[in-house]
């Protein structure tokens, strides 16, 4: 094993946007400190990956990881502007196409979706979107089981919240896709107070479906948000970032304030060891779950980290000769439920959108249903263009020029998908994510207090983390405390509330059961009385004589 000397001040494990703007501001704020960047994957940017495709014109580069910014998120916007990175709106106008349950697919004249429904299922839509954000908007994302209804709600599944509250099979395959496509996991593997903790870090549920205003689709770089993460990197220096290289152990020894961090090469399993005073681990939770710690990890963290579900999204883009679809007056957007009269059978596409850029390069970018991971690439890019056909028509296949995806569940490293989900019963472990532990400190999406899974939540974790540090350093002319607001470091921090049940003293259920069954026996002791039913008096006469003998001393006749 070989044993690197120097000592480092800090050691940021990740790459991502959580990790390098971590590092970014240690060495902004305290330019002189020793920072190096351990990177498992052959590249920098984490969730967000941009690659080349052959389009009309020549070739041009396209997101299949992380790719949209809202107007309302400051860190991206900032970012954009510090690197003098150009955006794009998102193309909203014109006819939306829609296939709810095993129906044809329609035409709206709106792309918004509240619009792309009949108008017997517009209400049900409505209302329930509401009542969403109306639920979201009463979570408390520093204390969560403060709110009566968390508790209940943590063990409530999104796909049975949506079956207990939408009426119609529409408004609920509208919802489900819309989970599906946030995710890239299915409805009953989401916790409904995570996916209302998302919604609150976001500000709505409707703002994480919107492509219009301070939308979550609102806008694009143009060129790919992986020029970020590369620019990132430019400025904190190659000198500081090592790729190939998996921590795969982390030990802190508290006699000495040192960390020992143990990684290996993935392509050589050559083994290496680090010290440093302070460790940034700035990777998915599931990534979390595959280290070893010494001292073990408090339960709660370890219970958070094991237990998120890892998402299973597959991104595709396909670029084409010409827009055939604003021409034909439609606005690119598809949401489809992917069921047919065949029983079993579901369709690949979840979702699509016009994904053309500024300088006019035709493209339609989407989501692919998880049944269709197993397939070959060849074979994925052939039903994706066959279902696209089933809302474009011929132009689909006979404009078609190239093909490009990222199945992010087969991404040694990652999340598997935009971020990671929790499962119902674990959301009072997934508050102590973000808390430090002796010199260890956790950074990413997952762990944001401001739009959890995207970029910009990365991003406030990266600053989150890395004034942690400062602090910890003794740098503290140096610490923002707005940032750290509402941390461990925050002078007005209170524990969150402990996990309780949802049964209120006041409302036990044993009186309701009593009130319920008494009523019963009464029911059916008046209907025997009037009907003189037989069978019945068989069982109430008894009862009747031992209550008259028991209450007034006398014999019933």
């Amino acid at each position: 094993m070989q044993v690197d000397s120097p000592k480092y001040d800090v050691i940021v494990v990740g790459a991502g946007l959580a990790g390098l703007s971590a590092a970014r501001e240690l060495l902004k704020r305290e330019p002189a400190l020793k920072i190096l960047v351990l990177e498992a994957k052959n590249r920098v940017g984490g969730r967000t990956l941009t690659v080349p495709m052959k389009a009309a014109g020549g070739k041009t580069h396209v997101d299949v990881g992380a790719s949209w910014v809202s107007r309302d998120q400051k860190h991206m916007l900032e970012l954009v502007n510090d690197f003098h990175l150009k955006t794009s709106s998102q193309y909203c106008d014109g006819v939306a196409w829609c296939q709810f349950g095993v129906s044809k697919p329609k035409r709206y004249g709106s792309s918004k979706l509240i619009r792309q429904v009949p108008l017997k299922d517009a209400f049900d839509v409505w209302w329930n979107m509401r009542k969403m954000d109306k639920l979201a908007q009463k979570v408390n994302l520093s204390d969560l089981f403060s709110w009566d209804l968390a508790a209940k709600l943590d063990e409530t599944s999104v796909a049975q919240w949506i079956r207990q509250n939408a009426w119609g099979r529409s408004a609920q395959d509208i919802l489900e896709i819309t989970i599906r496509a946030l995710y890239g996991v299915e409805p009953n593997r989401v916790n409904m107070l995570y996916h209302l903790a998302v919604c609150k870090s976001a500000g709505s549920l409707t703002k994480l479906l919107s492509g219009d205003d301070d939308g979550a689709l609102a806008l694009r770089v143009e060129g790919g948000t992986n020029q970020i993460a590369s620019r990132l990197a430019e400025e904190i220096g190659s000198s500081r970032i090592r790729l190939k290289q998996a921590v795969h152990r982390i030990e802190v020894d508290e006699a000495n304030g040192l960390t020992r961090l143990h990684y290996t090469s993935p392509e050589t399993s050559q083994k290496s060891v680090l010290a440093c005073s302070q460790v940034i681990l700035a990777i998915p939770p599931n990534q979390c779950a595959r280290i070893d710690f010494w001292p073990i990890l408090p339960y709660l963290k370890r219970r958070a980290f094991e237990a998120g579900v890892t998402g299973n999204t597959i991104k595709f883009v396909i670029t084409y000769e010409t827009a055939f679809w604003r021409e034909e007056g439609w606005s690119g957007e598809i949401i489809s439920s992917g069921r047919t009269t065949k029983r079993g059978e579901v369709l690949p596409v979840i979702c699509a959108y016009d994904y053309c850029s500024n300088t006019r390069t035709p493209a339609i970018v989407g989501m692919i249903s998880e049944e269709y991971a197993d397939l070959a690439k060849s074979d994925r890019c052939n039903v994706v263009v066959q279902d696209l056909m089933r809302f474009f028509g011929d132009h689909a296949m006979l404009k078609f020029i190239d093909y490009q995806e990222k199945d992010w569940s087969l991404d040694l490293f990652g999340g598997g998908g935009s971020s990671v989900v929790m499962p119902c019963g674990t959301m009072y472990s997934w508050q102590f994510l973000k808390d430090p532990f002796l010199t260890i400190h956790f950074a990413g999406s997952e762990t944001a207090n401001h739009w959890i899974g995207y970029m910009e939540g990365a991003i406030e974790s990266g600053l989150r983390s890395a004034h942690e540090v400062l602090q910890q350093l003794g740098y503290y002319d140096s610490v923002s405390y707005t940032i750290l607001k509402g941390t461990v470091y925050d002078n007005d921090y209170r524990p969150p509330q402990a996990y309780t049940t949802y049964y209120r003293e006041k409302k036990r259920p044993w009186l309701r059961r009593l009130f319920f069954f008494s009523a019963l026996c009464l029911g059916i002791f008046a209907l025997s009385k009037k009907y003189r039913l037989s069978y019945t008096a068989r069982v109430i006469r008894p009862l009747e004589k031992y209550m008259v003998r028991y209450t007034t001393g006398l014999n019933w006749p």
